[in-house]
């Protein structure tokens, strides 16, 4: 399916007519129409008024949006699909193409593509002495670049099992640096190159080195600010209290006991025994002085396309004829481009990216920051909750604000938010008449969609509790039958939360046969999520099944240690909500 193709079925599920998407695009309904039958492209701010319109994130049409545009791109989520697969006949038919590309289009990053496939083979006939010193002079071409983008980061993930405590390091300090709290879909790639960071510099017996992984563990908010990965953040500081500055090693003990409670994932908690056995286990050289860890200066995420493409070629070390060139432009185009590039062509802005080593996770951020109409207002209705004692007369301007945007307007999003805000003026004032007919109205709104979409998973999280067991799991179940993608553009705690407020729903029917449903689906996403918010609902399972055994003190005793080891990991306002739940669960249950 094209991208146009893709968009079209999207305005058919929403009722929406093809002049009202050719009107928002500011083109003609002929121009729509060759562009869903793959005939012609739009410009960058015809697409992302389109989105707009539909209600749709960015990320909701990367893939396809990838495969249509970007070769580059696909290359990178064919080649990480093919390994991590293990899949070597895949990758080796995959060397094949990225070499013919490398030499057609001269893109370093195909040429980059094939090594890290090479290195996979190496690996694949136990050729570690080759797959070792071509993971070197894979990174070591890596560090041409004056700044590393996301495929940088991605591929450097991938060889930094094999790469020596000084190119870890280098990469670590002088190229990945500080990534935000908003590049959430790096967090499982710092947390690898963290861990692997950490485990090089324990054997090295280099006290300063632990202490320098350490910190730089430490000083990754997004790691800080996530659950999943508070843990690790959390085991690298008591690692460097030990090896740097003395600390007696039995404070290992309370965090295992915690870890063990709350994650049961026992492959991890094996990989912090060893780690720990490597902390503990051998004298390590101490520095005269220890050093001030310097972050280097980020790849600022700039609001102007333009300008973040032109800062990609000077980090790229390209030459503006240089570019041209690998892309087919002339210079006055790409001038034009510069300073106007939302209106040039799909085709030509994703050349260019290409030849950049960009991808779509690169530009993530314009989407968020400014571009998404129906973001910026969920962002605003966030912040109605905030109102206090003037939350009605707000909501009404919110609502009389977004009644007020001209035609062609996203309707579906605006009704939703609209009876959204009319939820939240509803708690805030705790008027149980004005919360049930937000909660009819909402359901109703969201019932008149199609497939939903993430807009539509978001303004369900603070509806959901109020649905009974029965609409609970239609939630579910649509978002498990849903597209196939949805799991990986939804942030995990989404997951979590639907299998959660599942388990509770189900609970509060009182209906053992739904109870024990719900534990089924739970026990289903276990598969897939492993994240230490999903084990509160682990952590619900358990006590439910163990109420139902009469065994009240394996529950009692369950409770207590989930409730420490949440303490123990989140002492913020994350963890004062998951206790919320927690304690509520346990008083209903009693």
């Amino acid at each position: 399916m094209t991208l146009g193709q893709q968009l079209d079925e999207y305005r058919r599920a929403k009722g929406l007519s093809v002049q009202a998407m050719a009107d928002a695009a500011q083109i003609s309904r002929a121009t729509y129409n060759r562009f869903v039958n793959d005939q012609s492209s739009l410009s960058f701010a015809s697409l992302l008024a389109l989105l707009n319109l539909l209600g749709l994130e960015l990320a909701e049409v990367m893939p396809v949006l990838r495969a249509d545009y970007c070769d580059l791109d696909a290359a990178w989520e064919k080649v990480q699909t093919a390994l991590l697969a293990h899949d070597h006949v895949a990758a080796q038919q995959l060397a094949q193409e990225l070499r013919a590309a490398a030499v057609q289009t001269h893109n370093r990053g195909y040429t980059e593509l094939t090594s890290l496939v090479a290195i996979f083979d190496a690996l694949a006939n136990a050729e570690h002495w080759r797959a070792e010193h071509s993971a070197l002079g894979l990174f070591h071409r890596l560090t041409r670049s004056r700044a590393w983008l996301d495929l940088d980061i991605g591929i450097f993930t991938m060889i930094a099992p094999l790469l020596p405590l000084d190119a870890l390091a280098s990469a670590c300090w002088r190229f990945v640096g500080r990534l935000p709290v908003e590049s959430t879909y790096r967090a499982t790639r710092l947390a690898r190159i963290g861990q692997r960071y950490l485990e090089v510099a324990l054997t090295s017996h280099d006290a300063e080195a632990v202490y320098l992984a350490a910190a730089w563990l430490e000083g990754q908010p997004l790691l800080a600010n996530r659950l999943d990965d508070r843990p690790l953040v959390h085991f690298a500081h008591l690692v460097a209290a030990v090896v740097c500055h003395g600390h007696d090693p039995k404070i290992y003990t309370q965090f295992r006991q915690h870890y063990q409670a709350l994650a049961g994932d026992t492959h991890q908690l094996a990989a912090f025994d060893k780690l720990w056995a490597l902390a503990t286990g051998a004298a390590f050289r101490q520095p005269e002085q220890w050093p001030t860890p310097a972050w280097p200066q980020p790849f600022e995420p700039t609001a102007d396309l333009g300008a973040l493409f032109d800062a990609a070629r000077t980090a790229r070390l390209l030459t503006v004829e240089e570019l041209c060139n690998q892309v087919g432009l002339s210079r006055s185009t790409w001038s034009r481009m510069r300073r106007e590039v939302a209106t040039t062509k799909l085709d030509v802005v994703c050349a260019v990216m290409s030849t950049l080593r960009l991808n779509f996770t690169d530009i993530q951020h314009l989407w968020t920051g400014g571009h998404s109409q129906v973001g910026q207002w969920f962002l605003a209705l966030q912040e109605l909750a905030a109102a206090g004692d003037d939350v009605q007369a707000q909501v009404a301007a919110f609502t009389d604000r977004l009644a007020a945007v001209p035609e062609p307007a996203p309707r579906q999003p605006i009704l939703l938010l609209q009876d959204s805000a009319q939820l939240i003026a509803g708690e805030c004032q705790t008027d149980s008449a004005q919360i049930n007919a937000a909660v009819q109205s909402l359901w109703h709104h969201l019932n008149e969609e199609g497939d939903w979409i993430q807009f539509d998973y978001q303004v369900m999280i603070p509806l959901i509790e109020y649905l009974d067991y029965p609409k609970v799991r239609i939630v579910m179940s649509r978002y498990l039958r849903g597209n196939v993608d949805l799991s990986h553009r939804l942030p995990p705690e989404t997951t979590d939360l639907l299998g959660v407020e599942l388990l509770l729903g189900a609970v509060r029917s009182q209906v053992p046969a739904n109870v024990d449903d719900a534990l089924k689906v739970l026990r289903g996403l276990r598969q897939q999520r492993h994240g230490l918010n999903f084990v509160i609902g682990e952590c619900f399972s358990r006590l439910i099944q163990a109420l139902q055994r009469d065994d009240v003190a394996a529950a009692r005793r369950d409770y207590h240690q989930t409730r420490a080891a949440v303490t123990y990991f989140a002492p913020g306002q994350q963890g004062a909500d998951l206790i919320a739940m927690l304690d509520w669960l346990w008083d209903y249950l009693q």
